[in-house]
Order: structure tokens, then sequence, then C-alpha cells
């Protein structure tokens, strides 16, 4: 058999590895271009893509209409990890902030803006300084123009340490006693911080009886009202830093303005209505010449109910009875303050409260804050300002009524009896508003 040999091959034509690769390599994309898809061509997916350089048109790709699964998947681990990145970075700058610039954007955090506010504070509203020395917030900015706003309000005060961990001493509704604010532990909030560092000086309130009946949330309640219940928040926000506190971010005048004008429109409501909570709301600041005829009303009927001994009308005598005092504690230590006379009396057919330290177990914490808790004293205290509110209205009418001059001799009589007074009242305290000065409230009375 004779040899065969192989018969040469001839070249291969130029290019044609090059097309067999690139048909090799060719790939299915998940979703054409624009103007591929209105022409029904073929893409190739990248940005030109072939078709668009060829016929010198607009390349437009939306990857996110690639509905194949690892690409949505890919496109939301990457919106997560944009995310993350951002709050690192967001809580970065605001701990190495100094408060100057960091508490205004806490506050608007806390007031549940949205991303866009945010974003629209930090462009126009921090001072063009502070944005050079701090970098970090310029690229916060445009990392913030990202996102969409969808996060919810309680992963936004994810920042807020301090909100997290509190912890109100009266948890109460916000509805249906206000329209301000909707939020429950805000609310709870604000009554505490009024029933902390307001109400134990400025006692004119039956504090279980109004928490039960708040807590309740019914509004034909005999100790709480929604006027009542507003004029509380507004003085409340005094004690707050929270944003919502504040009718105008960083204002500190605005604060409990919101919760005050709703008071106002609740008073016009009443239309000169006389009840309970309605004369305890009139004790917080405004319409004086109101609450002393309110008063007078309330006392009347004061008197006709102690004719009926039930349990329930007994309650009702002694919450007005402790609310006449401490209307009249208040408005004495307003008359010395503006140098004006009283306008309100003192208490005729009440009797002066009487000091029951025995079992007087109420105690005081300084909420938020979470330390020990003292003794209160209240009823001691309470007892011991409506003594000393008598000889103050006596004080206060005698020096600022208008009469002309009197002797010298007269003048200096009266001095000397009021000073007197007020140093047997002090003698009849009991020990404890004299040795145990560690609520700020009893402190205080000491500097009366």
């Amino acid at each position: 058999m004779a040899d065969t040999k192989s018969r040469p091959l001839a070249p291969a034509p130029p290019g044609a590895n090059a097309a067999l690769d690139a048909q090799q390599r060719r790939k299915n994309v998940g979703t054409a271009c624009a103007a591929c898809k209105t022409r029904k061509l073929k893409c190739t997916g990248s940005v030109p893509c072939a078709n668009c350089v060829k016929s010198k048109v607009e390349c437009t790709l939306d990857r996110s209409a690639d509905k194949r699964r690892r690409g949505a998947l890919k496109r939301k681990i990457d919106q997560l990890a944009d995310q993350e990145d951002l709050l690192v970075r967001l809580v970065s700058v605001l701990r190495e902030s100094g408060n100057r610039r960091a508490v205004p954007l806490i506050n608007l955090i806390r007031s549940d803006a949205s991303l866009d506010e945010i974003r629209y504070y930090i462009n126009h509203q921090l001072p063009r300084l502070d944005l050079a020395q701090t970098p970090e917030l310029v690229e916060v900015c445009q990392e913030v123009k990202q996102l969409q706003p969808s996060e919810s309000r309680s992963m936004r005060r994810i920042l807020d340490a301090k909100r997290l961990s509190d912890i109100p001493r009266f948890q109460v509704p916000a509805r249906p006693w206000t329209t301000v604010v909707s939020d429950n532990d805000f609310v709870s909030h604000l009554i505490s911080l009024w029933f902390t560092w307001s109400h134990p000086f400025r006692n004119w309130i039956d504090k279980d009886l109004f928490v039960r009946d708040m807590q309740a949330g019914s509004l034909s309640a005999r100790f709480c009202s929604p006027f009542l219940v507003n004029i509380i928040l507004a003085e409340g926000c005094a004690y707050s830093d929270y944003p919502e506190a504040y009718a105008r971010l960083g204002d500190a005048a605005s604060k409990g303005a919101r919760f005050y004008e709703e008071a106002k429109r609740l008073l016009d409501k009443e239309e000169g209505r006389i009840t309970l909570p309605t004369v305890q709301g009139l004790g917080g600041g405004f319409h004086r010449g109101q609450l002393a005829y309110a008063i007078q009303e309330l006392s009347q009927k004061n008197s006709v109910l102690a004719s009926d001994a039930d349990e329930d009308t007994l309650r009702m005598v002694r919450v007005i009875n402790g609310t006449v005092w401490g209307l009249f504690n208040v408005a004495t230590s307003h008359a010395l303050a503006d140098k004006s006379r009283p306008l309100i009396k003192p208490p005729q057919r009440h009797s002066l409260p009487l000091v029951s330290h025995e079992g007087d177990s109420d105690e005081w914490r300084p909420y938020p804050d979470h330390a020990e808790g003292t003794e209160g004293h209240s009823v001691c205290l309470f007892s011991a300002l409506c003594g000393l509110s008598l000889i103050a209205h006596d004080v206060a009418t005698f020096f600022h009524r208008e009469a002309p001059s009197r002797p010298r001799a007269e003048t200096e009589s009266k001095v000397a009896d009021l000073y007197e007074r007020l140093r047997l009242c002090s003698d009849r305290w009991p020990t404890c508003l004299k040795t145990k000065l560690e609520a700020p409230h009893i402190l205080s009375l000491q500097y009366v």
C-alpha cells in the first residue's frame, strides 16, 4: 500500500478566527437599550451599543428594567450596602462634630423629617463654614440624593440612643386629648416631665385622678379634658429637648406654641362653661381675670356639693379644695412677681390643707434621668405653701394697693408683723421640709 501524504490545508481567510471568537463570546443580555427596543434589534447590552454607534443615535439603557433574579438581587444588595455606608458615615459625622452644628441636624432627624428635608437642610441651612470644615457632610449630602424617603420614623430615630432609653413615668394616650401630635410616647414624655418638674411646686391638680382619667381616654371624664391636657403639654414642652416640642425648629421661644394654640381653640369652644378641668387649665398662665371668676364659681359649686356625703362627692370636694388652694398659691406668687394686687382672694369656705406626714410615701424621681428616687413630701410642701401664700397675699395687698402715702410708722409696724408671721410659719413646717432637701421643690421652698 502506497504511503499517503496529508493534503496541505489552505490558510484560513483573514478575520475568520476573530469572528469565530466573537460568536463564542456572545452572551444573552437581560435588557436592550431604548433605541434597539424601538427598532426591534438585538442589542449588545453595552452603552453605547453597536447598533446605536452605527446609527449615530443616543443610546439609553435602563438597567433597572432587567428582571432577571440575579440582576435584581445584585441591585438590592448594592442599595442596602449604600444605605449602610451612609448610616455609618452619618453616625461618624454626628459623633465627631461639635454640638453647634450636630444638635440642629439631630433635631431635624428626630422630627420625622424626610430625606429630602434633611438634604435641603444640609444644602441651605448649615453655615458654609461648617460645610467647609466637615467635608464628610458634603459627601453624605450627595449620597442622600440617591436614597428614597421610605425609611420609617422608628428607623430614623435609631441614632437617638437617649430617646430609645426614655421610659416615661406615666403612660398615657395622645388621642382623644390632642390633635397636635399622635405619638403616645411623646405625649407620655411631656406629661411625665410636667408632673416631675412643675406640678410638685405648682400643685392644683390631683395627679392620680388626672392620670387615671387620661389613660381611660373618655371625653366625659370628670378630672381630665382636652383643654387641660393641651395646657399641660404646652408647659411640658419647656422641659423637653425633643424636636416635636418646638413650633419652629431651634427657636426656644416657640416651645409648646402648637399645644397652646390648640388649648385656646378648645377654651373658645367651652363658651364660658365652668368645669373642674377648665378651671385647672386656666391656671396654666393666661386669662388670669377669667381665672378669678372661674374660681369663685367653682367655690360656690363646692359649697353645694359639700352638703352631700357620698364617696364620689366627697372626693370631688377634696379635689376642688386642693384646686382652689393651689391656684391661690400660684396667683399670689404671680402678684408678687408682677408687683400687683392679687386677683384671687384667700379661700374662705375651704379649710387649709392639713399636714399629713404620716404615710406620705410619694416618691420623686428626676425624670428623664434614671437616677435614684427620693421622698417627695408633696402633701407637706403643699400645706406649707398654702400657709406661706396667705402671708404673701397680705404683703402684695399692702404694698401694691393704690392708696395715698402712709405714715412711716404704719409701714414699719406692718413690716414687723409680716416678718413675725413668716418666722412663725416656717417654724411650724415639719422636719422633712427643713432637713430633706434632695427634691428640688423642697429646696425651692427654702428660697421663697
